[in-house]
């Protein structure tokens, strides 16, 4: 099921309003240098992991696509900005909420729980999504209620590494304080460097290790070809 081509679009205005607001509750909870930090990270380590995925025939937003009609207003290479920012959305919520309930606890417990909130977030979302034709999943898998559980596998896994990433590098060394400007600025850097060096060797294990549960899931696909990838998999395995 399709709906008409105006329906994106207030889906993607709509991401627009609910980023601007998980900014501003990031912000009251952590301070704005921090909120910059887990927004800067979030985007640069999922444009990277959607856009592969999506360029290597996995799934895509190509739904809504016609001659003289994109689907969506922005993108992030072939992916919508507004997935970009709704990922920052849901990490960024499932992180306070186990920021809240498990206080200075350790970071691979807090990663955990905030992947589960993510998780659980996405058993609602992505079956809804599919059924409108926000997105699509174009690999053999088994699938649930239209979603593949190469998804809900690797949806938590992502999330669990970023998230890990972020509390060690950044808000377990956090030292922005009430410091000068250029010394706040300095600081600020030095966290980025150390999050964005994390996140960016994190990547490569985690596109592996997705691939690999794809790989291993298609002997027992309940979906038939043709998967009408609009970008070839690799090997041409199921394009």
């Amino acid at each position: 099921m399709t709906l008409p081509s105006v329906y994106p679009i207030i889906v993607e205005i709509v991401f627009y309003c609910l980023f601007a607001l998980a900014v501003y509750v990031s912000s009251l909870r952590f301070g704005r240098p921090i909120t910059g930090l887990l927004l800067a990270g979030s985007m640069i380590y999922t444009i990277v992991i959607e856009n592969f995925i999506v360029l290597n025939g996995g799934y895509d937003y190509f739904v809504y696509a016609k001659p003289n009609f994109l689907g969506y207003m922005v993108w992030a290479g072939v992916v919508p900005l507004w997935i970009i920012l709704g990922w920052f959305i849901m990490t960024t919520t499932s992180y306070i909420l186990a920021d809240t309930v498990f206080p200075g606890r350790s970071p691979y417990v807090r990663a955990l729980v905030a992947s589960l909130i993510s998780l659980n977030i996405d058993l609602l979302l992505d079956p809804v999504a599919v059924s409108t034709g926000l997105w699509r999943w174009t690999h053999p898998s088994v699938y649930l209620l239209g979603v593949p559980l190469t998804n809900l596998i690797g949806w938590p896994l992502i999330v669990y590494f970023f998230v890990l990433a972020f509390d060690t590098s950044v808000m377990r060394r956090t030292s922005l304080g009430p410091t000068t400007v250029s010394e706040q600025w300095s600081q600020w850097w030095i966290l980025l460097r150390s999050f964005l060096t994390k996140i960016l060797m994190v990547a490569p294990i985690v596109i592996v290790a997705t691939f690999a549960v794809l790989v291993l899931l298609i002997p027992y696909s309940n979906v038939s070809p043709p998967f009408k990838n609009v970008f070839p998999a690799p090997g041409a395995w199921w394009s």
